[in-house]
């Protein structure tokens, strides 16, 4: 008995360390009262009618079809697919009761991470919102993904069941839900896309700042994609149009913002790293298939329900905001979307970025107040040592790779034609030939990585073969310069999926414009 009062004595002193309630995740009450108090406003979600847990998958279901039956001819429910736990994917689609003759599509997604509650229960509260703005809700037709990872979300955990993270699934295509989420995408085709998650503020690599660490500020973070085979004018429609104006209506709420960073280790020391250009990321991805695309980023797990209704009234923020810039900015919007093509434009296959040093803030756990930190950041929004190549008319794949290459283009939604070697310009044709190669020893997702280099040579000759044309000019086009540039860093060969060596030639090929 009294060796086990000393160990339960001996917890509470850990615990009651802010070192030790840094590792943890657990918020300090004064640090929520001071910086994140919940807002006066009820929300009338299931999560919200209890004091303990979460909207279960039942409850969410019952939630969406009581809305149906209270607005049948505004708000359905269907069913994208199933999770590799066999659960169903919920999907809502909604429209205004008086909707507009060609009205703006947009695609709402939560819960990809099953550990991001607040993603999920944001937008059930959205879509309530929604209901109640009849003329607003007419400009809008809308495909919303409440819980994108349902076998996740039921365990509380971020993973999908196989343990993949269904946020780095974008480009290889693997798990289930990925296919059932980028079919449904494609086929719905929105022009504004945001995917809702939550970020953790207490990370162990904050420890080592302050005496007793510190904790991330900010109420929301926007990961907007930087990638530069996005169009320029769509990068600069998506900040100027639309992140910036949303950083005003959440000034005016009294929420904190920031463009979304981590940190990451560097020659021993921790650094920052700002913004995202991975295709394999929501972000990127959605952007790449053409249309306006943020992952919103709240702070909150490892939280609990601590500041629950502050986390989901930033959703609901967020949500309206993007939404309103939408309408007003319409024209523009279609106009940049409708801008495809730019044959004269460069292919980035490679590219480093710009390393600074700059004041962060963060919360500083001992003396309670906002306190600003030198860190190394490295802001991947300014590129530096850009590699490109010629802007390819299409891609050639050899039939070897058709099997395993045509049903990822296929969800992804790129057109492709089968056509004879011998109705093609071989002058035209170029190899890329792998003159760098090594291979990670460490497996990814059960995937040893390749990083390579490679030069272009013009082929000088090709048997008669059937081949896979893939055009480049086409409406999600952009995707296929991460796919095929194998220094790309979510490429097929960067992720082994076509396989090569050194002093190898990889067995598709550039069709270049002249």
């Amino acid at each position: 008995m009294k060796f086990l009062k000393i160990s339960i004595l001996f917890i509470l002193i850990v615990l009651c360390s802010s070192s030790s309630v840094l590792e943890l995740g657990i918020q300090p009450k004064i640090i929520t009262q001071t910086f994140f108090p919940d807002p006066d406003i009820e929300i009338p979600t299931p999560g919200f009618s209890k004091k303990k847990g979460y909207t279960s998958i039942t409850e969410l279901l019952d939630f969406l079809k009581k809305k149906s039956l209270e607005n049948p001819n505004q708000l359905s429910i269907s069913f994208i697919g199933k999770s590799q736990g066999d659960i169903d994917i919920p999907a809502v689609r909604l429209i205004g009761k008086n909707p507009i003759e060609n009205p703006i599509r947009v695609w709402l997604q939560g819960g990809l991470h099953g550990n991001e509650m607040g993603s999920v229960e944001g937008l059930l509260f959205l879509i309530h919102e929604l209901l109640n703005e009849a003329n607003f809700l007419d400009e809008f037709e809308m495909m919303i993904i409440p819980i994108a990872n349902p076998d996740g979300y039921k365990k509380e955990n971020r993973y999908a069941k196989n343990g993949m993270d269904l946020n780095r699934d974008h480009t290889i295509i693997s798990a289930p839900e990925t296919k059932y989420l980028k079919s449904a995408f494609n086929l719905f085709d929105p022009e504004l896309a945001l995917d809702f998650h939550e970020y953790r503020p207490f990370r162990r690599d904050f420890v080592n700042f302050g005496n007793f660490g510190v904790t991330s500020m900010y109420d929301v973070m926007f990961l907007h994609t930087s990638n530069p085979n996005v169009p320029e004018g769509l990068r600069e429609l998506i900040e100027d149009s639309f992140i910036t104006p949303c950083h005003t209506d959440l000034d005016k709420q009294g929420y904190t913002h920031h463009n979304y960073f981590s940190t990451e280790k560097h020659l021993g020391t921790i650094r920052i790293r700002e913004g995202s250009t991975s295709a394999r990321s929501s972000s990127t991805s959605y952007a790449l298939s053409n249309c306006v695309s943020s992952l919103i980023e709240i702070r909150g797990v490892g939280l609990g329900r601590t500041s629950f209704k502050r986390r989901v009234s930033c959703v609901r923020e967020v949500g309206m905001s993007f939404l309103k810039s939408a309408v007003r900015s319409k024209n523009n919007m279609r106009r940049v979307l409708a801008n495809l093509t730019d044959t004269n434009r460069r292919v980035v296959y490679s590219s480093s970025y710009l390393t600074e040093n700059r004041i962060m803030n963060f919360i500083d756990l001992e003396e309670k107040s906002i306190r600003g930190f030198d860190f190394e950041v490295r802001d991947l929004s300014e590129q530096r040592n850009i590699k490109t190549r010629p802007f390819p008319l299409a891609y050639l794949l050899r039939e070897d790779l058709i099997p395993l290459i045509k049903p990822k283009l296929d969800v992804l939604g790129i057109t492709y034609q089968l056509i004879s070697s011998e109705s093609l310009d071989k002058s035209r044709i170029y190899s890329y030939d792998i003159t760098k190669y090594l291979q990670d020893g460490i497996p990814e997702f059960r995937v040893r990585r390749q990083r390579v280099s490679s030069k272009l040579s013009r082929l000088e000759s090709i048997e008669p073969v059937e081949l896979l044309y893939v055009p480049t000019s086409q409406l999600r086009g952009a995707h296929l310069f991460e796919l095929f540039e194998p220094e790309a860093s979510s490429s097929y060969v960067a992720f082994d999926l076509i396989h090569t060596g050194l002093n190898k030639k990889l067995k598709y090929y550039r069709y270049h414009v002249h």
